[in-house]
């Protein structure tokens, strides 16, 4: 009897530490999964691509509900979805960082909005292995995406919100976020006159050979006064010009210099490949989803002054990559419906891709 019983107990002590461990794991499975959730979803998206850096996870065979699933990811995701970690605060008081890499060539510095906190990881992709160290002043990165980002989770997606047109003021839900141009500051905007003297202390602070500078346009594309065209008498351009001959001095080699492009209706944009699952006409989808706003005032103020610059300065421009000259339109997403910007105007992932071949081309001549 009493062996009986011993070899029962020892049966249902086994029972239960079996039952123990597995509750335990578990346990810990769901845990990971509500705690990484964001990584294990990137990592679905993005495993299957056969290019290790290629950003976006877009495949051939994919369909329009897969492009409305991304584009809602990459807007939720937005400028965190495109960090590239290791970059080290060396300043103290300042917000640019350092990227020690192990090319052999120049010192890099990337600059402007919350653009350039967009744009850099693709860009360390294509140029770090000719720099020994890139340097990125990014004003309004990762605070902007911080609100950006809770606003939209809040929201669903919701929309985001310029106001005024002319202000570089953005809402998003309760959030108030500052974005401030390398070139320019509209009058009122005290904040963002103090940035134009930030960048000029970051450069003259790293003195690279090459500099980069990413931006959206806002003051650059304010109206001319009374209509007059004049370059000569237009205030903002004048102070583009100022905050031009303090940047150069500083750079060694070459300032690169993102042109204007116009801004998506971020209120529509998560609404394009639905729209082209049932079947809504491509000409509708094409005119809702652009602001065409004021980015040529920008556009003519920005070549305007690389002109001036001379050999200092040269142009990036993706409208070649954007305008679709037979039809005569923008075209802010692929055939599928894969948008190539997000609802906050960043290049999404994979108008990262779009760009790409920009930034390889042009890093592999560096000289």
């Amino acid at each position: 009897m009493l062996l009986s019983e011993s070899k029962s107990f020892r049966w249902f002590f086994k029972l239960l530490n079996i039952s123990i461990t597995i509750l335990v794991i578990t346990l810990f499975s769901i845990n990971f999964i509500l705690t990484r959730g964001d990584v294990i979803q990137e990592t679905v998206y993005t495993s299957n691509t056969p290019n290790l850096t290629r950003l976006d996870g877009v495949l051939p065979n994919m369909t329009y509900d897969d492009a409305d699933r991304l584009n809602a990811y990459w807007t939720q995701t937005d400028l965190n979805g495109l960090i590239e970690p290791g970059c080290i605060n060396r300043t103290n008081g300042k917000v640019w960082c350092d990227f020690e890499e192990k090319g052999k060539d120049f010192k890099i510095a990337i600059f402007g909005n919350s653009l350039t906190f967009n744009h850099h990881k693709m860009f360390l992709q294509e140029c770090r292995h000719r720099a020994y160290n890139v340097t990125m002043y990014s004003e309004c990165g990762t605070t902007c995406y911080s609100g950006i980002r809770n606003g939209f989770l809040k929201r669903g997606f919701g929309r985001i919100e310029t106001s005024p047109i002319f202000s570089s003021d953005i809402i998003v839900s309760n959030y108030l976020l500052k974005r401030c141009e390398p070139l320019a500051a509209l009058p009122d905007e005290d904040h963002c006159k103090r940035h134009l003297l930030d960048f000029v202390d970051f450069l003259e602070s790293v003195k690279p050979d090459y500099a980069f500078m990413f931006t959206r346009f806002f003051a650059t594309g304010s109206p001319f006064e009374n209509n007059n065209t004049d370059l000569e008498t237009d205030s903002t351009y004048k102070e583009m010009i100022n905050q031009i001959d303090q940047f150069t001095p500083h750079i060694k080699k070459k300032l690169y210099i993102l042109d204007a492009f116009p801004r998506t209706n971020s209120q529509y944009t998560l609404e394009v490949a639905k729209d082209l699952k049932n079947g809504r006409k491509l000409e509708e989808i094409y005119r809702e989803i652009v602001q065409v706003d004021t980015y040529k005032l920008a556009r003519f103020r920005t070549e305007s002054i690389v002109k001036k610059c001379g050999s200092k300065c040269e142009l990036i421009d993706y409208e070649p990559l954007l305008f679709n000259q037979t039809a005569n339109r923008f075209e802010f997403f692929d055939s599928k419906g894969f948008l190539y910007f997000t609802g906050a105007n960043h290049l999404s992932a994979h108008g990262m891709e779009l760009v790409r071949p920009i930034f390889t081309e042009l890093c592999n001549k560096l000289s």
